[in-house]
């Protein structure tokens, strides 16, 4: 089974409002990346929730989804990993994860990636575009444990880099593997100036 994490626990101190219920369309960011997940076959999808959690939840349909609430959220998005990592169902062979801060990846890339993976479940799954790696990324249940034990100051990269043998990048025509929206401004740019008022 194919678990899928989504990060959305932190502060968006740069944003100046929570990355997780801008709208994108007619659907917050946390509300389309769920929805997407879901159509592409996830499994099981992971929430992690911190600053804003209750506002969150009074917005966000969370059904069908299970939403961990991560207390050490201002140490990092590392930590929020691991608190996911550590409600892994038993039963995960594969982890999918995911940025809230990249909600213009498309549902069709996700099945790509899912599809990828489960023709390679013990490779290292990476979005490929422009010649540059993004996100979601998908990695074996196996190396969980590496994760839990990368330094704080590395992240998930730790890992990666050290196991090139297993990753295989997928090329997309997706750009949306790449743009992660941080800013006021990126906000703008990504919905077309729509939301100048954020």
């Amino acid at each position: 089974m194919l678990t899928a994490i989504v990060l959305a626990a932190g502060e968006s101190q740069r944003m100046g409002s929570p990355k997780a219920l801008l709208k994108i369309g007619e659907q917050t960011f946390l509300g389309k990346i769920l929805c997407d997940l879901k159509g592409a076959g996830a499994g099981k999808i992971l929430a992690v929730l911190g600053a804003y959690a209750e506002d969150i939840r009074s917005v966000v349909d969370l059904s069908g989804v299970t939403a961990l609430f991560n207390p050490e959220y201002k140490s990092g998005q590392l930590s929020s990993l691991w608190a996911a990592l550590r409600q892994l169902p038993p039963e995960t062979r594969g982890v999918l994860f995911t940025l809230v801060d990249h909600p213009g990846v498309a549902l069709e890339t996700y099945r790509q990636l899912i599809a990828a993976w489960e023709e390679n479940p013990e490779a290292i799954i990476i979005p490929e575009y422009g010649g540059r790696g993004g996100h979601p990324v998908i990695f074996p249940a196996a190396l969980a444990g590496e994760f839990l034990a990368a330094p704080p100051s590395q992240g998930a990269r730790f890992v990666i880099y050290h196991h090139p043998e297993l990753v295989k990048k997928i090329p997309v025509s997706d750009p949306g593997v790449r743009k992660d929206i941080d800013t006021p401004e990126d906000y703008q740019n990504f919905t077309g100036g729509k939301h100048a008022g954020i």
